[in-house]
């Protein structure tokens, strides 16, 4: 071995594969001569496969680029589920979930296009700001429960996102929860696509005084399971629900239909609902708003929403009982049809009773299908609210005694109800021809 100082080291040196620094200085001398290679020098093939070398000391160039950077650095740019303990993906996200609360969050979640079975809910909740899982077309198999979580009633989570997945559901039961919310604060579910289930998002039955706020639903597609009771919205004491671009229809197959229904408003206890450019079909009621004593529900606007083919009715504003009260909305351009015949459904129902009352209320160019009732029906303490250009129908099977527009003032508290224009189904029994009134 040729030791480039005044010697040639032989045999009796005893220099052996695996000898340290240390031992190779004391058999052939000047250390300065073994100093670190220069760069470029250590090519891959003189590098062992089992070489545990710090990724501090490695760097990487992306194509296109002349910068250099540590390889540490870019591999931490991304966090892949992958990355983290455990030997199933439940296991690996409460795993991933832990560390973003731990460490105050402002992470992102990687899952690389892959199936990732996730066959009960998790127990792990987010509760540190900005954490977000981010699919890339990769398939959820879902079991029961709820699969990713925001807030858990005492610890507060905000600027969340769940996006770019799909979700099947094999055991899919009254427990299966795409996206649950518990005092929350900036949550988006985007880019998904729906395949069996429960909940797509449950932020409803709220801890007393607490509140999720902001909260949106953007281009979400596909199809429910019919779980009976189980809406696929519930909506609870919630600042702010915003939904866009979703197109959702309930699978509820050979006519079976049960109590299933869209946007369900357990609470009463809300403000500012938003809806645009949405298809919401075949379920119990489309989107309902009840609002119970006590309760308000204020800022409703709804544009371009088509609930068809409910088997009730595909809209329900319905303030009931002493200090209720639903107030402000706007609904604009948007189609409400039921399809079942019996004499309680109705395309599209507003009433308030009980000492409830619904105020101010636009309508502006919307169609309303009805089957053995009316197909739009406003009734009670109507205050200030205008019906402009509306259009009602019926389907093949209509009572004799059906209207296409009902009002009803059951306790002369109605004040202020206007209908300006529109068709009527006049040819229809029973149907209003004409109405230009103020009730």
């Amino acid at each position: 071995v040729q030791t480039g100082l005044d010697r040639v080291a032989t045999a009796a040196d005893r220099v052996q594969t695996g000898d340290d620094r240390t031992t190779i200085e004391a058999l052939i001398g000047d250390a300065t001569q073994l100093a670190t290679p220069g760069d470029g020098t250590v090519t891959d093939a003189k590098v062992a496969g089992d070489a545990a070398i710090a990724s501090t000391k490695l760097s990487v160039q992306q194509v296109g680029s002349v910068l250099v950077r540590a390889l540490s650095e870019k591999v931490n740019e991304i966090k892949s589920i992958r990355d983290y303990p455990g030997d199933t993906v439940t296991a690996k996200l409460m795993a991933a979930i832990t560390y973003a609360n731990a460490n105050g969050g402002n992470i992102c979640f990687d899952f690389p296009t892959d199936s990732y079975p996730v066959p009960a809910g998790l127990s792990s909740i987010v509760t540190a700001p900005n954490v977000a899982f981010r699919g890339n077309g990769s398939t959820l198999a879902v079991g029961t429960g709820p699969v990713f979580r925001y807030g858990d009633g005492t610890a507060y989570a905000d600027r969340g996102r769940v996006s770019n997945f799909t979700a099947e559901y094999t055991g899919a039961d009254a427990t299966s929860c795409l996206l649950r919310v518990y005092w929350a604060e900036e949550i988006t579910l985007e880019q998904i696509r729906m395949d069996g289930g429960g909940y797509i998002l449950d932020a409803g039955l709220m801890p007393v005084g607490k509140f999720n706020s902001n909260i949106r639903l953007l281009d979400v597609t596909g199809a429910v399971d019919n779980i009976a009771g189980i809406p696929a919205v519930r909506r609870g004491a919630t600042n702010a629900l915003m939904m866009d671009k979703v197109n959702i229809y309930n699978k509820y197959g050979s006519g079976a239909e049960t109590d299933r229904n869209f946007l369900d408003d357990e609470e009463g206890n809300i403000s500012t609902l938003q809806l645009s450019n949405m298809l919401i079909e075949r379920f119990y009621y489309g989107i309902k708003i009840v609002a119970a004593a006590g309760r308000l529900s204020v800022d409703m606007y709804m544009s371009n929403v088509v609930c068809d083919s409910c088997y009730n009715s595909g809209l329900v504003l319905y303030a009931t009982g002493a200090d209720s009260f639903i107030n402000s909305f706007e609904i604009s351009n948007s189609w409400f049809a039921a399809v079942n015949a019996n004499t309680t459904n109705y395309g599209a129902y507003i009433n308030a009773i009980d000492g409830g009352q619904i105020i101010l209320g636009d309508l502006t160019g919307n169609k309303y299908y009805g089957g053995d009732s009316a197909s739009l029906y406003l009734g009670g303490a109507l205050r200030s609210v205008t019906v402009n250009e509306g259009q009602a129908f019926h389907f093949e099977s209509v009572a004799a005694n059906a209207a296409a527009l009902l009002i009803e003032d059951q306790d002369g508290d109605m004040k202020g109800v206007v209908i300006n224009g529109g068709n009527w189904g006049g040819e229809l029994p029973g149907a209003v021809t004409s109405v230009q009134a103020d009730y």
